[in-house]
């Protein structure tokens, strides 16, 4: 079985086992797997881990529970299915923040979940600010302001669920937040262009595809 393997920041693919299920696991073909911010970090620190790491997600076939499958609605595109995980963190944010009809929400900050928390907040027609400059607010003004901070992180099983059930039923608009496509062959170049948040936001690995760009 192909799989990509990083090793000392440099990632490759490698052959790699077959994974064999255990009791109350199943085991699945990958269609597509996204590629996360956490990923992009533990390519370059992930020295503490030791020094070879395969990707879970990048691999032609993996094992999980099956208790935490769901069945993917309406025949809803594979792509599309693919973002239900980042969707469901906004949706969690969203969620989190209160946001009701007629409110105003500022987003800081446009990388992948901030656009997603955009998609999530439109869905609930809701009017957006979008912060694209740098903070010009004096400190003397921040200090006559109260602002209360709520720390969201991940979403829960039914968010998941909720968030999945939303795109297939064309509740959530989320297809623009895909740049691009690569097969294993071009991870490393994936890796590389979302360095550049001005051009990607999502690249999307086919294990089936032969292409080594995301442009």
């Amino acid at each position: 079985m192909k799989a990509v393997q990083t090793q000392q920041g440099d990632l490759s693919t490698v052959a790699m086992p077959e994974p064999v299920p255990g009791s109350g696991q199943v085991l699945v073909d990958v269609l597509r797997c996204g590629i996360c911010g956490s990923d992009l970090h533990a390519r370059n620190h992930c020295g503490h881990w030791g020094d070879t790491l395969a990707r879970s997600g990048y691999a032609e076939r993996v094992v999980v529970e099956e208790s935490l499958i769901l069945p993917v609605p309406n025949g809803l595109d594979t792509d599309l299915a693919t973002l239900t995980e980042p969707m469901a963190v906004a949706w969690h944010a969203v969620q989190r923040g209160e946001v009701k009809r007629g409110d105003v929400a500022l987003v800081i900050g446009c990388g992948p979940v901030g656009l997603a928390v955009i998609c999530m907040l439109k869905a609930r027609v809701v009017v957006v600010g979008v912060c694209m400059s740098s903070d010009q607010i004096e400190p003397a003004m921040g200090i006559n302001k109260e602002i209360e901070l709520r720390f969201v992180l991940g979403y829960t099983p039914l968010e998941f669920r909720d968030t999945l059930h939303m795109i297939a039923d064309g509740k959530v608009s989320c297809a623009a937040l895909i740049t691009g496509t690569v097969g294993f062959e071009g991870v490393n170049n994936a890796f590389d262009a979302l360095g550049d948040p001005e051009k990607h936001a999502k690249i999307l690995i086919d294990p089936r595809s032969s292409q080594c760009s995301p442009d």
